[in-house]
């Protein structure tokens, strides 16, 4: 019974997540690659990991903030930068320490690096308060085991 009615509510629902009555038409959203990666995810059934059987497969990859390649910052502008109007994230390497710095928008953050194999994941974090309310860079859980770590950046609406 739960099923069904699942099922049922499941059909009032768009594929923008929006929710009408049955007949009624559609209103169109452009949606992120993030969010139809996050619903195919969310899609999968629960005893089926996503790291497998989504994630990891070359033709999703690029979807993907990763760890562990430096290229997180390039990765966002890929996705971003340029459509709707967001202008790309700058990042540069200043000084005799090697001070990293994120700028967007008139903002500059310097990503507190130490030059260890755990930078990576710094400069995605301080790219996540940089870009908060354009993007929302959250976890896939699925991939907490694997040697490089996946992101998903999605507008907030998402």
């Amino acid at each position: 019974m739960q099923r069904r009615l699942f099922l049922f509510l499941g059909a009032l629902f768009l594929k923008n997540g929006a929710i009408a009555a049955p007949g009624a038409p559609r209103a169109q959203v452009k949606r992120s690659a993030s969010y139809a990666s996050a619903r195919a995810i969310l899609m999968l059934p629960k005893d089926k990991s996503s790291w497998t059987r989504y994630i990891q497969r070359d033709e999703h990859a690029a979807e993907f903030l990763w760890t562990g390649n430096g290229d997180a910052v390039d990765r966002w502008n890929e996705q971003f930068a340029g459509k709707l109007g967001v202008p790309p994230v700058a990042f540069s390497v200043e000084g005799k320490k090697e001070n990293v710095y994120l700028a967007h928008r008139g903002r500059r953050l310097r990503a507190p690096v130490k030059h260890d194999r755990n930078d990576d994941m710094v400069v995605l974090l301080t790219l996540n308060r940089l870009v908060k309310g354009i993007a929302e860079i959250r976890f896939c859980v699925d991939s907490y085991h694997a040697s490089e770590l996946a992101f998903l950046a999605m507008p907030p609406a998402e």
